[in-house]
């Protein structure tokens, strides 16, 4: 049984984004589109919508029935916008989350990519098309914890130190450390998202984005 998708759009007034999103999912009956628009009333902003909803009758014609609501945001307010977001993202607990940060304005955009970034074990991605290139990109989602215990800190500083990839083997060897202790001080490191397994066989690992922006906020 394929996964249940749930797709926020931020809506524009060109509705190509949400054709190359129709496109690039594998849609079936069920999945559900969240259109984010903007509250500022304009001319076009009927048309896209009855646009949206011919693409969605037309895949109905083939088989493929859609929800879809319309989210409308007040623009001029970022709280109220993210906090209407965040409130959909938990009422589809039972779905995969995408977030597609390509269209309509930039601040439903930026507001989209904070929502998802607080409930980051929820969305499984953000993307947002390049203007430049075509090319689509994810942006990652980064959740600093405050503190660390000592030990967890130590080890996250002897991988930073590695300026790349170290293996366990090395690290436990340098850290004069039994490996399945410093096993699982690693595996808590990936929890908090401050380091990636690179490899199983040897297990390597290298510090995230986030793992060096943990250390760049303390000035070290």
């Amino acid at each position: 049984m394929s996964e249940k998708k749930c797709i926020f759009i931020s809506l524009g007034f060109d509705t190509s984004s949400v054709m190359k999103a129709f496109a690039e999912y594998n849609l079936h009956s069920g999945d559900k589109f969240i259109f984010v628009t903007p509250h500022a009333k304009h001319p076009r902003k009927k048309a896209s919508k009855e646009d949206i909803r011919n693409l969605i009758e037309a895949l109905l014609s083939r088989g493929v029935k859609l929800d879809y609501i319309f989210l409308t945001v007040n623009e001029e307010s970022p709280k109220d916008m993210i906090l209407q977001i965040i409130k959909v993202i938990l009422n589809h607990s039972d779905c995969h989350i995408y977030l597609e940060a390509s269209g309509g304005i930039r601040a439903i955009c930026v507001a989209m990519y904070i929502a998802g970034n607080v409930f980051s074990d929820r969305v499984k991605r953000c993307s947002a098309v390049l203007e430049t290139t075509g090319k689509k990109i994810n942006f990652p989602f980064i959740t600093l914890p405050a503190s660390l215990p000592s030990a967890l800190e130590t080890d996250l500083q002897e991988v930073r130190s590695t300026e790349g990839e170290v293996s366990l083997a090395d690290l436990a060897i340098k850290m004069e450390k039994d490996r399945s202790t410093l096993s699982r001080q690693l595996n808590e490191l990936e929890d908090y998202g401050l380091i990636e397994r690179k490899s199983k066989k040897p297990a390597t690992y290298a510090l995230t984005l986030a793992g060096k922006l943990w250390f760049l906020k303390r000035g070290v």
